[in-house]
């Protein structure tokens, strides 16, 4: 059963069912409770389908299950895992398994020509100075993408993980900047 906790105005809804957790927030109530109750059903239904979970879990779900885990430990770890959702943003609502290799290859290629202002800052009309983004940096980025399919991988879900292999496909072709 789905529950709801009303923070800061924000309700958040947590699903827990067969060792299987999900969670998200929204501003108002009825719709955390709609959400709680289409995941709960989803969940349920799967068996009759035997449809796999890395086809149901999003990375979005899959940060906040990596980020409940991690409560409690290094808080700058926790940070980076849950900016994960920013730095991936076009994956957020797909599900887990559906990201190809090829494809989060071609968006970290495209990550690496796009242009940000000097100091990291993303608004480059903020800065006259831009640059591209460090390899060492979207090494880092899809390191920590890649520790959220680790822990997915642990918790029985059956998954390539594609973002280690882009990792090192990263690494192989393309020459630290130093930065």
């Amino acid at each position: 059963m789905a529950s709801i906790q009303n923070r800061d105005g924000k309700y958040r809804v947590q699903v827990r069912v067969n060792k299987q957790q999900l969670s998200s927030s929204f501003s108002d109530k009825e719709t955390a409770e709609l959400w709680g109750r289409y995941k709960e059903d989803l969940i349920h239904e799967i068996e009759a389908f035997d449809v796999p979970s890395s086809q149901l879990i999003s990375l979005q779900d899959a940060v906040e299950m990596k980020a409940k885990s991690m409560e409690g430990k290094s808080t700058k770890t926790l940070q980076d895992t849950r900016n994960t959702t920013t730095q991936f943003p076009i994956y957020l609502n797909r599900s887990i398994d559906s990201v190809s290799y090829d494809d989060l290859k071609d968006f970290t290629i495209n990550m690496l020509s796009e242009k940000v202002a000097h100091g990291g800052v993303p608004d480059v009309k903020l800065r006259t100075h831009t640059r591209s983004i460090s390899i060492r940096t979207v090494i880092k980025r899809l390191q920590y993408l890649g520790t959220i399919y680790s822990y997915l991988i642990g918790q029985g879900i059956n998954l390539d993980n594609v973002a280690l292999k882009v990792k090192a496909y990263i690494l192989n072709n393309y020459k630290d900047d130093g930065e």
